[in-house]
Protein backbone atom coordinates (compact mmCIF):
# COMPACT_ATOMS: atom_id res chain seq x y z
CA UNK A 1 0.00 0.00 0.00
CA UNK A 2 1.34 3.79 -0.78
CA UNK A 3 1.95 5.41 2.56
CA UNK A 4 2.05 8.98 1.98
CA UNK A 5 4.91 9.67 5.33
CA UNK A 6 6.39 6.90 3.81
CA UNK A 7 8.98 5.61 1.04
CA UNK A 8 8.67 3.36 -1.53
CA UNK A 9 10.97 1.47 -2.95
CA UNK A 10 11.38 1.70 -7.10
CA UNK A 11 11.25 -1.27 -9.36
CA UNK A 12 14.36 -1.42 -11.04
CA UNK A 13 13.48 -5.23 -12.68
CA UNK A 14 12.71 -4.39 -16.15
CA UNK A 15 11.12 -7.95 -17.01
CA UNK A 16 8.84 -10.45 -14.86
CA UNK A 17 5.63 -10.30 -13.44
CA UNK A 18 6.19 -6.86 -11.07
CA UNK A 19 7.26 -5.05 -14.14
CA UNK A 20 4.80 -6.07 -16.03
CA UNK A 21 2.05 -4.70 -13.96
CA UNK A 22 3.56 -1.65 -13.25
CA UNK A 23 0.86 1.51 -12.91
CA UNK A 24 1.33 5.23 -12.28
CA UNK A 25 2.08 7.23 -15.27
CA UNK A 26 3.83 6.04 -18.40
CA UNK A 27 4.65 8.82 -21.03
CA UNK A 28 5.61 8.33 -24.75
CA UNK A 29 6.99 11.28 -26.42
CA UNK A 30 6.27 9.73 -30.55
CA UNK A 31 2.43 9.53 -30.34
CA UNK A 32 2.59 6.38 -28.41
CA UNK A 33 5.04 3.80 -30.48
CA UNK A 34 6.70 3.53 -27.10
CA UNK A 35 6.58 4.61 -23.75
CA UNK A 36 8.26 5.31 -20.36
CA UNK A 37 7.22 4.70 -16.86
CA UNK A 38 7.29 8.41 -15.61
CA UNK A 39 6.88 7.83 -11.73
CA UNK A 40 9.52 9.26 -10.03
CA UNK A 41 9.04 10.69 -6.46
CA UNK A 42 11.24 13.45 -5.74
CA UNK A 43 13.29 13.23 -2.32
CA UNK A 44 15.26 14.26 -0.19
CA UNK A 45 19.02 12.50 0.10
CA UNK A 46 18.68 10.78 -3.41
CA UNK A 47 17.18 7.81 -2.63
CA UNK A 48 14.66 6.73 -5.14
CA UNK A 49 10.93 5.91 -4.84
CA UNK A 50 7.92 5.57 -7.05
CA UNK A 51 3.76 5.35 -7.37
CA UNK A 52 4.34 2.87 -9.75
CA UNK A 53 1.60 0.32 -7.28
CA UNK A 54 -1.13 3.47 -7.80
CA UNK A 55 -3.91 3.30 -9.91
CA UNK A 56 -5.33 6.25 -11.86
CA UNK A 57 -8.25 8.44 -11.20
CA UNK A 58 -7.78 11.80 -12.95
CA UNK A 59 -4.67 13.20 -15.10
CA UNK A 60 -4.66 16.87 -15.03
CA UNK A 61 -2.73 19.56 -17.09
CA UNK A 62 -1.95 23.29 -16.19
CA UNK A 63 -3.73 24.89 -19.39
CA UNK A 64 -0.78 27.37 -19.44
CA UNK A 65 2.04 25.14 -18.34
CA UNK A 66 2.62 22.15 -20.15
CA UNK A 67 5.26 20.83 -17.77
CA UNK A 68 2.42 21.17 -14.86
CA UNK A 69 0.96 17.84 -14.63
CA UNK A 70 -1.40 16.35 -11.44
CA UNK A 71 -2.13 12.67 -10.99
CA UNK A 72 -5.06 11.96 -8.98
CA UNK A 73 -4.78 8.45 -7.59
CA UNK A 74 -7.73 6.19 -6.26
CA UNK A 75 -7.43 5.96 -2.35
CA UNK A 76 -3.78 7.36 -1.89
CA UNK A 77 -4.29 11.13 -2.79
CA UNK A 78 -2.41 13.22 -5.41
CA UNK A 79 0.73 13.73 -7.03
CA UNK A 80 2.46 16.67 -9.28
CA UNK A 81 5.36 17.40 -11.54
CA UNK A 82 6.43 20.91 -12.81
CA UNK A 83 9.04 19.13 -15.04
CA UNK A 84 6.31 17.05 -17.47
CA UNK A 85 7.25 14.09 -15.39
CA UNK A 86 10.49 13.98 -15.03
CA UNK A 87 9.71 13.92 -10.94
CA UNK A 88 6.81 14.40 -8.73
CA UNK A 89 5.95 15.32 -5.53
CA UNK A 90 3.46 14.13 -3.03
CA UNK A 91 1.09 16.70 -2.26
CA UNK A 92 1.28 16.25 1.42
CA UNK A 93 -1.66 18.64 2.41
CA UNK A 94 -4.73 16.14 1.11
CA UNK A 95 -3.28 12.92 2.85
CA UNK A 96 -4.66 10.22 1.23
CA UNK A 97 -8.15 9.26 -0.28
CA UNK A 98 -8.99 8.97 -4.19
CA UNK A 99 -9.20 12.50 -5.92
CA UNK A 100 -11.89 12.12 -8.34
CA UNK A 101 -11.24 15.43 -9.76
CA UNK A 102 -8.71 17.98 -10.55
CA UNK A 103 -9.01 21.63 -11.97
CA UNK A 104 -6.23 24.64 -12.71
CA UNK A 105 -7.43 28.33 -12.68
CA UNK A 106 -6.72 29.41 -16.52
CA UNK A 107 -6.01 32.99 -14.70
CA UNK A 108 -3.70 31.92 -11.75
CA UNK A 109 -2.10 28.39 -12.22
CA UNK A 110 -1.49 28.55 -8.01
CA UNK A 111 -6.00 28.33 -7.73
CA UNK A 112 -6.25 24.77 -7.86
CA UNK A 113 -9.52 22.56 -6.88
CA UNK A 114 -9.58 19.23 -6.00
CA UNK A 115 -12.88 16.74 -5.78
CA UNK A 116 -12.76 14.22 -2.97
CA UNK A 117 -15.66 12.16 -1.69
CA UNK A 118 -18.44 14.82 -1.29
CA UNK A 119 -16.57 17.75 -0.94
CA UNK A 120 -14.53 20.70 -2.80
CA UNK A 121 -10.90 21.39 -1.88
CA UNK A 122 -9.28 25.23 -3.03
CA UNK A 123 -5.60 25.83 -2.52
CA UNK A 124 -4.30 29.26 -3.47
CA UNK A 125 -0.99 29.14 -2.94
CA UNK A 126 0.20 26.10 -5.30
CA UNK A 127 -0.54 22.83 -3.65
CA UNK A 128 1.30 24.22 0.13
CA UNK A 129 -2.15 24.25 1.84
CA UNK A 130 -5.87 23.48 1.36
CA UNK A 131 -9.44 24.71 2.37
CA UNK A 132 -12.51 23.32 1.98
CA UNK A 133 -15.20 25.18 0.14
CA UNK A 134 -18.22 22.60 -0.05
CA UNK A 135 -19.13 19.71 1.41
CA UNK A 136 -22.22 17.95 0.47
CA UNK A 137 -24.91 17.07 2.79
CA UNK A 138 -25.69 13.82 1.50
CA UNK A 139 -22.49 11.64 2.37
CA UNK A 140 -23.09 9.34 -0.04
CA UNK A 141 -23.07 11.62 -3.04
CA UNK A 142 -19.94 12.54 -4.48
CA UNK A 143 -18.40 15.10 -6.21
CA UNK A 144 -17.65 14.23 -9.75
CA UNK A 145 -16.62 16.90 -11.47
CA UNK A 146 -14.95 20.93 -10.58
CA UNK A 147 -14.64 23.21 -13.60
CA UNK A 148 -13.33 27.04 -13.74
CA UNK A 149 -15.04 29.57 -16.24
CA UNK A 150 -12.32 30.31 -18.26
CA UNK A 151 -13.02 34.01 -19.16
CA UNK A 152 -14.25 34.83 -15.44
CA UNK A 153 -12.18 32.70 -12.66
CA UNK A 154 -14.08 33.66 -9.50
CA UNK A 155 -17.00 31.57 -11.25
CA UNK A 156 -16.62 27.51 -10.40
CA UNK A 157 -18.84 25.08 -11.42
CA UNK A 158 -19.26 21.69 -9.92
CA UNK A 159 -21.64 18.22 -10.43
CA UNK A 160 -22.64 16.27 -7.70
CA UNK A 161 -23.08 12.16 -8.43
CA UNK A 162 -26.77 12.43 -7.88
CA UNK A 163 -27.00 15.22 -10.97
CA UNK A 164 -26.79 18.38 -9.87
CA UNK A 165 -24.80 21.00 -11.38
CA UNK A 166 -23.73 23.93 -9.25
CA UNK A 167 -22.05 27.14 -9.33
CA UNK A 168 -20.14 29.39 -7.33
CA UNK A 169 -19.69 33.49 -8.39
CA UNK A 170 -17.47 34.54 -5.80
CA UNK A 171 -14.36 31.25 -5.81
CA UNK A 172 -15.99 28.78 -4.42
CA UNK A 173 -17.66 30.49 -0.85
CA UNK A 174 -21.35 30.29 -1.96
CA UNK A 175 -22.76 27.80 -3.88
CA UNK A 176 -26.25 27.43 -5.68
CA UNK A 177 -27.88 24.92 -8.12
CA UNK A 178 -28.13 25.90 -11.82
CA UNK A 179 -29.88 22.68 -12.92
CA UNK A 180 -30.96 18.99 -11.57
CA UNK A 181 -30.44 16.57 -14.41
CA UNK A 182 -31.60 13.44 -12.48
CA UNK A 183 -29.04 11.33 -13.95
CA UNK A 184 -25.49 10.97 -12.86
CA UNK A 185 -23.28 13.86 -14.20
CA UNK A 186 -19.78 12.36 -16.21
CA UNK A 187 -18.33 15.18 -17.71
CA UNK A 188 -18.62 18.72 -17.56
CA UNK A 189 -17.46 20.93 -20.80
CA UNK A 190 -16.90 24.81 -21.08
CA UNK A 191 -16.44 26.76 -24.31
CA UNK A 192 -13.22 28.34 -23.29
CA UNK A 193 -13.75 31.41 -25.97
CA UNK A 194 -17.49 31.94 -24.80
CA UNK A 195 -17.99 30.55 -21.10
CA UNK A 196 -21.61 30.58 -21.99
CA UNK A 197 -21.64 27.20 -23.54
CA UNK A 198 -21.14 24.86 -21.66
CA UNK A 199 -22.16 20.41 -22.36
CA UNK A 200 -22.91 18.12 -19.64
CA UNK A 201 -22.82 14.69 -20.30
CA UNK A 202 -24.89 12.34 -18.00
CA UNK A 203 -24.58 8.24 -17.80
CA UNK A 204 -28.42 7.59 -19.41
CA UNK A 205 -29.76 10.87 -20.25
CA UNK A 206 -27.34 12.12 -23.22
CA UNK A 207 -25.75 15.08 -23.48
CA UNK A 208 -27.48 18.15 -22.82
CA UNK A 209 -26.21 21.86 -23.77
CA UNK A 210 -26.49 25.75 -22.91
CA UNK A 211 -26.08 28.65 -24.19
CA UNK A 212 -26.72 31.09 -21.81
CA UNK A 213 -24.67 30.17 -18.75
CA UNK A 214 -26.90 27.41 -17.44
CA UNK A 215 -30.41 29.10 -17.56
CA UNK A 216 -31.81 26.91 -20.54
CA UNK A 217 -30.67 23.30 -21.01
CA UNK A 218 -31.35 21.48 -24.28
CA UNK A 219 -30.82 17.94 -25.19
CA UNK A 220 -28.66 16.76 -27.52
CA UNK A 221 -31.16 14.50 -29.57
CA UNK A 222 -29.05 14.02 -32.63
CA UNK A 223 -26.77 11.65 -30.63
CA UNK A 224 -29.36 9.34 -29.30
CA UNK A 225 -30.47 9.35 -32.92
CA UNK A 226 -26.78 8.90 -34.41
CA UNK A 227 -26.17 6.25 -31.61
CA UNK A 228 -29.85 4.39 -32.57
CA UNK A 229 -28.53 4.33 -36.21
CA UNK A 230 -25.29 2.88 -35.48
CA UNK A 231 -26.56 0.38 -33.35
CA UNK A 232 -24.07 1.51 -30.72
CA UNK A 233 -25.25 0.89 -27.38
CA UNK A 234 -25.61 4.05 -24.96
CA UNK A 235 -22.59 3.72 -22.57
CA UNK A 236 -20.65 7.49 -23.11
CA UNK A 237 -17.27 7.20 -21.76
CA UNK A 238 -15.97 10.62 -23.17
CA UNK A 239 -16.78 13.40 -25.34
CA UNK A 240 -14.67 16.44 -26.72
CA UNK A 241 -15.06 19.47 -28.15
CA UNK A 242 -12.88 21.18 -30.09
CA UNK A 243 -12.37 24.42 -31.85
CA UNK A 244 -9.62 25.56 -33.66
CA UNK A 245 -8.99 27.54 -37.43
CA UNK A 246 -10.90 25.15 -39.37
CA UNK A 247 -14.33 25.04 -37.23
CA UNK A 248 -15.56 23.03 -34.39
CA UNK A 249 -15.11 19.08 -34.26
CA UNK A 250 -16.98 16.65 -31.54
CA UNK A 251 -16.03 13.35 -30.41
CA UNK A 252 -18.09 10.98 -28.57
CA UNK A 253 -16.91 7.63 -27.08
CA UNK A 254 -18.84 5.13 -25.65
CA UNK A 255 -17.41 1.84 -24.66
CA UNK A 256 -18.48 -0.01 -28.24
CA UNK A 257 -17.76 2.84 -31.14
CA UNK A 258 -16.36 6.26 -31.82
CA UNK A 259 -18.96 8.91 -33.26
CA UNK A 260 -17.46 12.39 -35.04
CA UNK A 261 -19.99 15.73 -35.83
CA UNK A 262 -18.21 18.17 -37.73
CA UNK A 263 -21.39 20.47 -37.65
CA UNK A 264 -21.79 21.28 -34.11
CA UNK A 265 -23.42 17.84 -33.36
CA UNK A 266 -26.30 18.63 -36.19
CA UNK A 267 -24.92 15.25 -37.52
CA UNK A 268 -22.73 12.37 -36.71
CA UNK A 269 -20.73 9.79 -38.68
CA UNK A 270 -19.43 6.64 -37.09
CA UNK A 271 -16.03 5.88 -37.22
CA UNK A 272 -15.05 2.34 -38.07
CA UNK A 273 -12.58 0.90 -35.58
CA UNK A 274 -10.76 -2.65 -36.20
CA UNK A 275 -12.34 -4.40 -32.67
CA UNK A 276 -15.69 -5.37 -33.56
CA UNK A 277 -18.25 -3.61 -31.69
CA UNK A 278 -18.85 -5.88 -28.53
CA UNK A 279 -15.12 -5.64 -27.97
CA UNK A 280 -14.22 -2.55 -28.18
CA UNK A 281 -14.33 -1.48 -24.59
CA UNK A 282 -12.58 1.91 -25.12
CA UNK A 283 -11.88 3.45 -21.65
CA UNK A 284 -10.70 6.84 -22.62
CA UNK A 285 -9.75 9.14 -26.51
CA UNK A 286 -7.23 11.82 -26.88
CA UNK A 287 -7.11 14.31 -29.29
CA UNK A 288 -4.77 16.17 -31.20
CA UNK A 289 -6.47 19.83 -31.15
CA UNK A 290 -4.06 21.43 -33.89
CA UNK A 291 -4.86 18.12 -36.06
CA UNK A 292 -8.11 16.69 -35.18
CA UNK A 293 -7.24 13.70 -37.55
CA UNK A 294 -4.81 12.33 -35.12
CA UNK A 295 -7.03 10.69 -32.90
CA UNK A 296 -5.99 7.74 -30.03
CA UNK A 297 -8.11 5.62 -27.70
CA UNK A 298 -7.13 2.94 -24.95
CA UNK A 299 -8.77 -0.09 -24.19
CA UNK A 300 -7.70 -2.65 -21.38
CA UNK A 301 -4.87 -4.19 -23.53
CA UNK A 302 -4.58 -2.19 -26.63
CA UNK A 303 -3.32 1.64 -27.60
CA UNK A 304 -5.13 2.78 -30.73
CA UNK A 305 -3.96 5.31 -33.09
CA UNK A 306 -5.21 6.85 -36.68
CA UNK A 307 -3.49 9.58 -38.39
CA UNK A 308 -6.19 10.26 -40.91
CA UNK A 309 -9.41 10.78 -39.25
CA UNK A 310 -10.11 7.39 -38.53
CA UNK A 311 -9.94 5.74 -41.56
CA UNK A 312 -7.17 3.29 -40.42
CA UNK A 313 -6.03 2.09 -37.14
CA UNK A 314 -2.46 1.26 -35.78
CA UNK A 315 -2.92 -0.91 -33.03
CA UNK A 316 -0.19 -0.67 -30.26
CA UNK A 317 0.32 -2.79 -26.95
CA UNK A 318 0.25 -1.03 -23.68
CA UNK A 319 3.15 -0.83 -21.78
CA UNK A 320 1.59 -2.87 -18.32
CA UNK A 321 -1.05 -5.06 -18.16
CA UNK A 322 -2.81 -3.36 -16.45
CA UNK A 323 -6.07 -1.33 -18.12
CA UNK A 324 -5.97 1.82 -19.83
CA UNK A 325 -7.80 4.36 -18.03
CA UNK A 326 -6.66 7.97 -18.89
CA UNK A 327 -5.21 9.36 -21.56
CA UNK A 328 -3.89 13.06 -22.14
CA UNK A 329 -2.23 14.68 -25.17
CA UNK A 330 0.38 17.98 -24.40
CA UNK A 331 -1.94 20.17 -26.70
CA UNK A 332 1.66 22.51 -27.06
CA UNK A 333 3.56 19.55 -28.13
CA UNK A 334 0.75 16.97 -29.75
CA UNK A 335 3.80 14.07 -30.03
CA UNK A 336 3.99 13.85 -26.11
CA UNK A 337 1.17 11.93 -24.88
CA UNK A 338 0.30 10.71 -21.35
CA UNK A 339 -1.41 7.45 -20.18
CA UNK A 340 -2.92 6.22 -16.52
CA UNK A 341 -3.89 2.67 -15.64
CA UNK A 342 -5.75 0.86 -13.33
CA UNK A 343 -5.40 -2.88 -11.91
CA UNK A 344 -8.53 -4.37 -12.84
CA UNK A 345 -7.90 -7.42 -11.62
CA UNK A 346 -7.42 -6.28 -7.23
Amino acid sequence: MFVLTGCITINTGGSGTAAKNLGGVFKSVNKGETWANASIIATAGGKASNFNSLNVSSITMDPNDNKALYFGSIDNGLLYTYDAGVSWLLDRGLGQGTIEFLAVDPKNKCNIFVTRANKILKSTDCNRTWSQIYQDNDQVSMVNRVAVDPINSAIIYAVISRGDLIKSDDGGNAWQVVNRFEDRVSKLIINNKDSREMFVVTYKKGVYRTNDAGQNWSRMVEIDNALKDNELKYDIRDFLVIDNENGRTLYLATYYGLLKSTDNGATWTKLELISAEDRATINAIAVNYANTDEIYYTTNSTFYKSLDGGKSWKTLPLPTSRAGWRLLIDQKNPSVIYLGVVNLNK
